[in-house]
């Protein structure tokens, strides 16, 4: 019996459509009047026009308006040509100048490597619940960043590349934080100590789901009988195919 197959909702089916031809409605000047859509068609319509093998950011930069609650931009400098700009910090100041009713903000895929663009947008962007910056110039000023401006924060995922203790620690302010992710390139960084993560888990008692170097000899340091909110953890090791989630009953 062949296999059933679901059809596509009449809705999806028109942010495509309106997606191919948004060409036309989205000249390229850059005083062009801002998107007349919806907010919430505006934030699917940024996600329909970027793809790995072709991007329309002359597009995605006119939906970018004050009214959106959700932005996730990936292949942000794919295909851009050997002697162009990154595109992130013309993005990062649109979405600062727009964003503050933005409640989830995802970067991904940026060679950007300057910090102070990214430094400069999270100060504007306090709203923010869900983060997600998979970039190059992700360093201890954007931790402090977003320790300082970004209270409201339930999940955070991060290139941790550039981190370091002293950053990490600055967290703790981050109250409501659930999830936090730092993501890595398969290499041991020797910057992070066993003390962030010790320091995390002690300082954040809602953490749920956490993923950090040293994460197993941090749980360890905990006394019996000490309880954790934590439900998923995960760390990575000096071995670059090791990664390794570890019962520990006695804590969590």
């Amino acid at each position: 019996m062949p296999r059933r197959k679901t059809p596509k909702p009449l809705y999806r089916l028109c942010v495509v459509y309106v997606a191919r031809a948004i060409h036309s409605l989205c000249p390229a000047h850059e005083d062009a009047a801002t998107s007349v859509f919806p907010p919430h068609v505006s934030e699917d319509l940024v996600d329909v026009l970027q793809s790995y093998t072709q991007s329309n950011f002359t597009s995605v930069h006119h939906l970018l308006t004050h009214r959106l609650r959700r932005i996730r931009l990936s292949f942000i400098d794919c295909h851009l040509p050997f002697n162009k700009p990154s595109r992130l910090p013309r993005l990062l100041r649109q979405i600062s100048e727009h964003g503050k009713q933005l409640v989830e903000l995802s970067l991904v895929g940026s060679v950007h490597q300057d910090d102070t663009p990214l430094v400069e947008a999270l100060c504007k962007l306090p709203r923010l619940r869900r983060l997600t910056l998979c970039l190059c110039n992700v360093t201890d000023r954007v931790v402090c960043s977003i320790a300082e401006h970004c209270r409201e924060l339930s999940e955070l995922k991060l290139s941790g590349q550039r981190l370091t203790d002293e950053s990490l620690y600055l967290l703790v302010a981050c109250t409501q934080l659930r999830s936090l992710l730092l993501e890595s390139d398969m290499c041991f960084d020797p910057r992070i100590s066993v003390a962030s993560p010790f320091h995390l888990l002690r300082g954040l008692p809602r953490l749920q789901t956490l993923k950090i170097p040293f994460l197993t000899e941090a749980l360890l340091l905990f006394p019996v009988g000490c309880k954790l909110s934590l439900v998923e953890y995960m760390e990575r090791g000096l071995s670059p195919l090791l990664q390794c989630t570890t019962a520990l009953p006695h804590i969590v």
